[in-house]
């Protein structure tokens, strides 16, 4: 259905991969202009961090998890699922704009590393551990 509609529309700039290897993935992303995200079953897949990290920009469907991480127009941008004419008007406003692209992409680049970064995971899971003995600690002395 997807192809037939490429292909009746004819849509040159939208490509299909289902069972694409995972570094021939990451190539087409790293070099796309954007990275589109419309699952409304998956709330923030692994794919979406990995476009982040190549520094592409995302357009990802508004969840409850996608609306507390993404900043429209400063580490991404949104859309309602159920608003399709919204999505395309979105598009057509950012496809051209390189440079917003480049600076949403960096700045998703700059957020997701530093969840990459051990140091980070360590400096939260001391931060957690911190805080389960405050409140042991609180709840012992009431």
């Amino acid at each position: 259905m997807c192809r037939d509609f490429i292909s009746s529309n004819r849509l040159t700039n939208v490509e299909l991969h289902p069972w694409a290897k995972r570094q021939d993935n990451l190539k087409h992303i790293r070099f796309a202009r954007i990275f589109l995200f419309p699952s409304v079953y998956r709330e923030f897949g692994g794919i979406l961090c990995e476009a982040m990290l190549l520094k592409t920009a995302c357009v990802v469907a508004r969840n409850p998890v996608s609306q507390t991480v993404i900043r429209p127009g400063e580490n991404g941008f949104l859309f309602d699922p159920k608003n399709i004419p919204a999505l395309v008007d979105t598009i057509k406003q950012i496809w051209n704009d390189t440079a917003l692209l480049k600076r949403v992409g960096e700045q998703a680049h700059k957020e997701v590393l530093r969840y990459n970064d051990i140091d980070f995971f360590v400096q939260q899971v001391q931060d957690i551990a911190r805080d389960i003995k405050r409140e042991g600690s609180k709840t012992l002395r009431d």
